[in-house]
């Protein structure tokens, strides 16, 4: 889905299961209560269906916002709770982020003016300078000539 709430891709009109059979009961006057019953399984199963396809649709545009997100604040939306002086004791105590009310984390390399990476306070290109980090490693293979 695009930001205004529709979907991006043109909506396909939704295809009754047994519409046919459906079209051919439409004559009646009286249904039994299993042809009712049945009727209604067929069509509650079709939108639980319906229902599930679109939940996962909205969980994946979720988890591609949160990534948008943490890429660009570099903090997760939940931690609120901190005071000023626990922000400034994990940023080294010097001031990290740009001027106002804007809480992007700039890179602790000297001279580096590049956003650091989310959670830490390094950029990717500075990120093994950070003795604490643990997921990165230099590269140690030998590249043939």
């Amino acid at each position: 889905m695009d930001e205004s709430g529709s979907a991006s891709t043109p909506l396909r009109p939704v295809t009754i299961d047994g519409a046919e059979a459906d079209a051919a009961l439409a004559k009646s006057r009286f249904l039994t209560r299993e042809e009712v019953l049945r009727r209604r399984l067929r069509r509650v199963k079709q939108l639980g269906v319906c229902y599930r396809t679109h939940y996962w649709a909205l969980m994946e545009e979720l988890k591609s916002k949160y990534r948008d997100y943490s890429w660009t604040y570099g903090k997760s939306p939940f931690k609120e709770d901190h005071n000023e002086s626990d922000i400034d004791n994990q940023n080294g105590g010097g001031v990290s982020s740009l001027g106002g009310g804007d809480d992007i984390v700039r890179c602790r390399f000297s001279g580096c003016k590049n956003k650091a990476m989310a959670l830490t306070t390094y950029c990717h290109a500075h990120i093994l300078s950070d003795s604490k980090q643990r997921l990165y490693h230099g590269c140690k293979a030998v590249a043939k000539k």
